[in-house]
């Protein structure tokens, strides 16, 4: 993710929450912004050659995110 997509993410007045590919400059430039960054793994199932495919992306938001899940 860019750091202008991050400048505009930082001016926004309501809360917002974003998945993204998980990978060093995108931790580093969310931390710099102050968001919350929390890793999830996620199963990739359309469009996954071969079959379903689990990976890692970052959840990013400007508010405190909870520490487990409710279920």
């Amino acid at each position: 993710m860019s750091a202008r997509k991050q400048a505009a993410l930082a001016r926004i007045r309501g809360k917002f929450l974003l998945s993204y590919d998980d990978c060093p400059e995108v931790r580093d430039l969310a931390r710099r912004h102050r968001f919350q960054v929390r890793p999830v793994s996620v199963l990739y199932t359309l469009a996954a050659k071969g079959g379903p495919k689990r990976v890692r992306e970052l959840l990013i938001a400007n508010y405190p995110l909870a520490r487990r899940g409710r279920g």
